[in-house]
């Protein structure tokens, strides 16, 4: 029985990953002459949580959002939460937790010596709910710096889904 199950999923989607409650785009924006902010865009499905960069170590896993610096791409300051966040004390951790329940930006500014230029980076997060949480997960990701049109990793097109 499990089998079959696994196989219809597997027919629908196409061998990917069945749709998750937290799904990912990676774009960016000219701003100035050789600079643009990078955008590592969440959508989450509710009843679904991510936890901000900024929660208390000591709770659930903060989302981290790190990107390759190179010799052709400069990192101008650390990434930016854009979002609205709630707070809550977590009962279980004992902490004051901040988390996104619909969605969140993160924003990094570049500067690029040279056009096209590729940014690279990984997202590493957990999906929860009040009651649970997903195994963390890490997603590589990659985006050209030529207009505003992101470049999937391999294998991959378009919105991401974990």
């Amino acid at each position: 029985m499990l089998k079959s199950i696994k196989a219809f999923i597997r027919s629908i989607f196409g061998g990917a990953t069945p749709p998750g409650p937290i799904q990912w785009t990676f774009t960016a924006q000219k701003t100035t002459k050789g600079t643009y902010r990078v955008y590592v865009t969440a959508l989450i499905d509710y009843p679904w949580r991510l936890y901000s960069a900024q929660s208390a170590p000591e709770g659930p896993l903060p989302t981290r959002v790190e990107f390759v610096e190179s010799a052709t791409v400069q990192l101008l300051g650390k990434p930016e939460e854009m979002g609205v966040f709630k707070e809550e004390w977590d009962t279980q951790y004992k902490v004051l937790t901040r988390y996104y329940n619909s969605g969140v930006s993160f924003v990094q500014e570049v500067w690029a010596a040279i056009r096209p230029a590729l940014v690279k980076g990984t997202v590493i997060f957990a999906a929860c709910t009040e009651k649970q949480c997903r195994e963390p997960t890490a997603i590589e990701f990659q985006v050209v710096l030529n207009g505003t049109n992101p470049v999937p990793p391999p294998g991959k097109r378009g919105m991401r889904e974990v």
